[in-house]
C-alpha cells in the first residue's frame, strides 16, 4: 500500500504571525447553544496572538459561553484548503468528539460557540485547536481529510502521522510534537508511537476520567500533558500499519493489556518486531 507523498505534504507558506479575536460572554446554566441572533450587549471581545489569556479571563465564572471565527479566506489557504475540505473536517471532527456534538453545519461558514460549563481546560484547548486548524495547519486539515475519506484510515491514526509530517506550531496542539523546520517527511517512511493513537482514543471516549480540572488561571491550558501519557504502550507503526485490524483494535483498546494482545497478534500475523 503506497500513499500520494504530494498530498499529504506541506504546500502552505507557514506564517508566524497569529491573531485571534473571540467573545465571552454569559447565559442561563443549560441554555441551548446557538450563534445569537441579535447584537451581544454584555460582552467581553477578546483579541490577541492566542488564546493565552482565555483561562484569567474565565476565572469567577464570569461567562459560560465563547464565540469564535477563524479566518482563512486568505489566497494562499485556499490554494491548499478549499470550502469542501474545512466542512468535512469539522464534520469528522465532530463524529470523533475532537468538537462537541451540539455544535452545528450552520457555525462552518459563521461563528462556533462554545459551551464552558462543565468542561476541563484540555478539552476546551482541544475544541479551540480543532476549529483554529484551518487557519494556522491547512495542510494538516486537507491531509488528514483526503486519509479519511480517500483511503479510508482512522481518524486518531491519521491526525498523528499528519502531525509528524505537516504540523507547524506543536504549541497551538494538543500533541506535544509536529514537523522539524525546514524538513519533509515522506509518508510512506514515517513511524509514529502507537501510544499517540491510543491515548487520544481514550481520551476523547471519557475526557473527564483524566481531567477533572475547571478553567482557571490556575491550571496549565495545553492538553498533551494530559493526553500523551494515558497509553504506556511501546511500539511504532508505519501509515500501511493502521489498516491492519489487530493495530485497529489496539486503537480501540480501553486497556494497555488488551492493546498488547492485539500488538503480539500482530507482530506473529507480519512477522514484525518493534
Amino acid at each position: 500500500m503506497k500513499f500520494d507523498k504530494e498530498i499529504v505534504a506541506s504546500k502552505y507558506k507557514f506564517s508566524r504571525e497569529f491573531h485571534v479575536d473571540y467573545d465571552l460572554y454569559k447565559r442561563k446554566s443549560g441554555a441551548k447553544i446557538h450563534i445569537p441572533k441579535v447584537r451581544l450587549t454584555d460582552v467581553e471581545k477578546c483579541s490577541g496572538y492566542c488564546f493565552g489569556s482565555l483561562l484569567s479571563q474565565l476565572d469567577g465564572a464570569k461567562y459560560n459561553r465563547l464565540a469564535y471565527k477563524p479566518v482563512f479566506e486568505t489566497k494562499n489557504k485556499r490554494n491548499v484548503l478549499n470550502k469542501t475540505d474545512i466542512k468535512r473536517w469539522y464534520k469528522i471532527a465532530i463524529e470523533n468528539k475532537l468538537l462537541p456534538d451540539y455544535v452545528s453545519p450552520s457555525h462552518f461558514d459563521k461563528t462556533f460557540v462554545l459551551d464552558l460549563e462543565n468542561i476541563s481546560p484540555s478539552l476546551l484547548f482541544v475544541y479551540l485547536c480543532t476549529i483554529r486548524n484551518v487557519e494556522e495547519e491547512p495542510d494538516f486539515v486537507r491531509s488528514v481529510v483526503h486519509l479519511v475519506d480517500q483511503r479510508g484510515m482512522a481518524m486518531f491514526a491519521a491526525i498523528v502521522l499528519v502531525t509528524k509530517l505537516t504540523f507547524n506550531k506543536s504549541l497551538h496542539h494538543y500533541m506535544s510534537f509536529g514537523k522539524y523546520y525546514g524538513t519533509e517527511l515522506n509518508i510512506n517512511r514515517v513511524r509514529m508511537e502507537l501510544k499517540f493513537m491510543i491515548s487520544l482514543k481514550r481520551y476523547l471516549k471519557e475526557p473527564r476520567k483524566d481531567d477533572k480540572r475547571k478553567p482557571s488561571s490556575q491550571t496549565r491550558f495545553n492538553a498533551y500533558q494530559t493526553i500523551e501519557g494515558i497509553s504506556k504502550i511501546e511500539f511504532k507503526v508505519g501509515a500501511k500499519d493502521v489498516f491492519n485490524e489487530h493495530i485497529l483494535a489496539a486503537i480501540n483498546s480501553n486497556t494497555d493489556a488488551a492493546a498488547n494482545k492485539h500488538i503480539e497478534l500482530f507482530k506473529k500475523e507480519t512477522g514484525c518486531g518493534k
